[in-house]
């Protein structure tokens, strides 16, 4: 897809904000991941400024210098952002791990467990009849 038309699409049909058509970006990420030569940690869909779907692509720091420049490559379409995390994981390894931590927000108690694993936070939290809670997009 040329420039003019991805364009095209993300002005005129998709609607990035609310993840519409979310299934296209991330198949052309696994078709990037399965054919790049860098050692790949993790990948992900963003939304850029503007509502354009971006490719996220991890690699370990050492290999983040043999990669095209953030937002300078597209594949299939969709601007890559070529990043590394931080860290090695190992940095983070025991930092984070929460169990039955009482919070009071808005006036209601809520229990949470959180822990790192593999660079993911996953957090479980429940209110004070044991329903769970929706907990979105986690970070440390």
């Amino acid at each position: 897809m040329n420039d003019e038309e991805q364009e095209r699409i993300k002005a005129d049909l998709w609607d990035a904000y609310s993840r519409d058509r979310i299934d296209v970006p991330f198949t052309a990420l696994a078709r990037l991941l399965a054919s790049t030569d860098q050692t790949v940690i993790d990948g992900a869909v963003g939304t850029w400024h503007g509502g354009e779907y971006l490719l996220h692509v991890y690699v370990p720091l050492d290999e983040i210098g043999d990669c095209p420049k953030p937002l300078e490559q597209r594949f299939e379409g969709f601007r890559v952002y070529w990043m590394c995390y931080p860290e090695p994981e190992s940095h983070y390894a025991g930092i984070f791990n929460v169990h039955d931590l009482q919070l009071s927000i808005q006036g209601q108690r809520v229990t949470v467990n959180a822990k790192l694993v593999d660079l993911r936070v996953y957090v479980d939290a429940f209110d004070s009849s044991g329903q769970p809670l929706l907990v979105t997009r986690p970070r440390i």
